[in-house]
């Protein structure tokens, strides 16, 4: 018997009108890359509660065209931002979003998670027309409270930098860091470069690899020669998968 290929997972991060344009450029660019759509998209709901879903049509009809084509669409945050106070978040939150703030699920009670779970979920799915059963969190940070929110809402697939599992049940799906990009100043952009190049080699061996950009990647060229290069050479040896695999064949 001849081994199963190893795996690659492409997704977009911060789905949301304020990005329309570049979330298409880059829609194009996997398209380019023989992508297609096998990858998934991470909707926010009403990022900065500026950008509600509902009060862009042409945005949604969109997204919804995207998901018949079989992009997987996730819940990401409600709002992208963290609400909680500041002197009520953790060391480890405030150190980890003192310039972003945007770790909306790092420090949230389980009771305010469930709420946003629950109305995110059901916004996306009146707006999409299916069903919508998997979360990642903004930045990748979750409370306990988050996490046993998803539990209790039977949320199939969420990820953090590190692992995919299933909040219904518990099963770690895949274990791997995520490569993924910054490009808000230029130490970030040149860490990123450096974090992409040597992923490509020393991840070599995982079964699955999961490759993650958001809107704002695309603002440098830099990042945009790099993530290419890195597509076509996790491409060469990969076979293109989606989370919902997953679920149906976890990682060795």
């Amino acid at each position: 018997m001849t081994a199963p290929r190893k795996r690659l997972i492409l997704c977009l991060h911060d789905v949301s009108p304020r990005d329309f344009p570049r979330i298409v450029e880059i829609d194009r660019f996997y398209e380019s890359m023989g992508v297609g759509a096998r990858y998934a998209m991470l909707l926010v709901p009403n990022l900065w509660r500026k950008w509600p879903l509902r009060e862009h049509s042409e945005f949604v009809s969109w997204i919804r065209e995207r998901a018949a084509a079989g992009v997987e669409m996730f819940l990401h945050g409600y709002y992208h931002y963290d609400t909680t106070p500041k002197n009520e978040r953790p060391l480890r939150v405030r150190i980890a979003h003192a310039v972003a703030g945007e770790g909306e699920f790092a420090a949230i009670e389980e009771d305010e998670a469930e709420r946003r779970l629950r109305d995110g979920k059901a916004l996306l799915e009146d707006l999409l027309e299916r069903p919508v059963d998997s979360f990642v969190a903004p930045a990748w940070q979750y409370s306990q409270g988050a996490k046993a929110a998803l539990a209790k809402l039977g949320f199939k697939l969420a990820e953090n930098r590190m692992s995919v599992w299933s909040p219904a049940n518990g099963a770690v799906l895949t274990k791997s860091p995520v490569i993924a990009y910054a490009s808000r100043s230029p130490a970030r952009r040149a860490s990123s470069l450096i974090w992409s190049r040597l992923s490509t080699i020393t991840m070599k061996g995982c079964d699955v690899v999961r490759h993650a950009l958001h809107p704002n990647d695309f603002n440098a060229d830099s990042l945009k020669i790099e993530i290419e290069r890195s597509l076509r050479d996790l491409m060469r040896d990969r076979q293109l998968s989606t989370y919902r695999r997953l679920l149906e064949t976890p990682a060795q």
